[in-house]
């Protein structure tokens, strides 16, 4: 065991803008666990988020700032893919958005970064 997190990667599959569990011709490649200095950028996204309490103690989300796509943290931790250019940001950003959006949400299922404990411990 090491302190380090670990060098293996997992494929993401795509299918329909929605990542799958099935096989298919196209898909992404990212870490199987984020090191401490991903992790932390990732939660950074999400504090960068605006949250508005009311005074009853409601809490009103800003939506736009959830759904919006970190093109930088993806291009970091997408290693590899399916089409025939590499991962720039450039690239990224010509991704269709819902696919993208959908690749954003599978990562913060699979790295716990958006549940009650965000640091997975």
């Amino acid at each position: 065991m090491s302190l380090f997190a670990s060098s293996e990667t997992v494929k993401l599959y795509i299918k329909d803008k929605k990542v799958v569990n099935k096989e298919t011709d196209t898909w992404i490649e990212v870490p199987k666990e984020l090191s401490a200095e991903l992790r932390e950028e990732a939660i950074t996204i999400f504090q960068n988020s605006k949250i508005e309490v009311t005074r009853d103690g409601n809490a009103i989300l800003d939506l736009a700032a959830v759904n919006a796509i970190p093109y930088k943290f993806l291009a970091k931790v997408i290693k590899s893919w399916s089409e025939s250019v590499p991962v720039t940001l450039e690239n990224l950003k010509k991704v269709e958005a819902t696919t993208l959006l959908n690749i954003w949400i599978k990562l913060q299922e699979m790295y716990n970064l958006g549940g009650s404990n965000a640091f997975g411990v």
